[in-house]
């Protein structure tokens, strides 16, 4: 065990490389944050799974933070590029002329994603095609087959009701059958 004496003078040589430090800090600033960036980018180098889940958590804590970085972002694009929503739109537009399917998909799954966070539900990200392939081709409300290329997403519980935009509350179903059921719940 250590003595008293020993406790306290640890403590004042650990009080003195602290000062030390930021002294040394403070008179080279650029110096410091130059080899603090060298080291995070050699640690996320050798821990890119534990790189990319802290900043997952980090965005999904901090979303206000997040849409404040994006608007910056994007006046700063603006201001050095002033034909800047021409351009993304011109990309937009061609895009969804050269991928039809992709672009009504897209638009599609976030116009759902939205209506739920609206209604302060649940959204994740569901794919067609693993709905498809989980619910086997079977509509899930009359227990048919599916045809591959017309079918619609049944929410069981439906987003008006309440009900979350996941793969838990989501089936493929007959066009026909989805229309018939409305908003109510299966």
């Amino acid at each position: 065990m250590a003595e008293p004496d020993e406790t306290t003078e640890r403590e004042r040589q650990r009080q003195r490389k602290r000062k030390n430090w930021d002294r040394w800090r403070a008179a080279n600033l650029e110096r410091a944050r130059e080899q603090s960036r060298k080291s995070q980018a050699k640690w996320r180098a050798a821990n890119v799974e534990k790189a990319q889940e802290r900043a997952r958590k980090w965005r999904a804590d901090n979303p206000e933070l997040m849409r404040e970085s994006a608007r910056r972002a994007r006046e700063k694009q603006r201001a050095t590029d002033p034909a800047y929503h021409e351009k993304a739109r011109q990309r937009t537009k061609a895009f969804r002329e050269a991928n039809p399917e992709v672009a009504r998909a897209r638009e599609r799954e976030s116009t759902l994603r939205r209506r739920t966070r609206l209604r302060q539900g649940v959204a994740e990200r569901v794919s067609v095609e693993v709905l498809f392939g989980r619910d086997q081709g079977v509509c899930g409300i009359c227990g048919e087959p599916v045809d591959p290329s017309d079918f619609h997403v049944d929410h069981v519980v439906p987003i008006s009701r309440g009900g979350s935009h996941t793969y838990a509350n989501t089936q493929i179903a007959h066009p026909a059958c989805n229309m018939a059921k409305g908003n109510r719940v299966a």
